[in-house]
């Protein structure tokens, strides 16, 4: 995507939606990812 193709407000919701993790809480998000995809199949 390119600059402008998106609207400003539409974007800024989108950044606000996002949550910040700390580097503790992220490694925790890999392998729970990674049970759900085991369990999917």
């Amino acid at each position: 995507m390119l600059v402008g193709d998106v609207p400003w407000e539409m974007f800024v919701d989108s950044c606000k939606r996002l949550r910040i993790m700390k580097g503790k809480e992220a490694i925790g998000l890999a392998s729970r990812a990674m049970e759900k995809c085991k369990n999917r199949r």
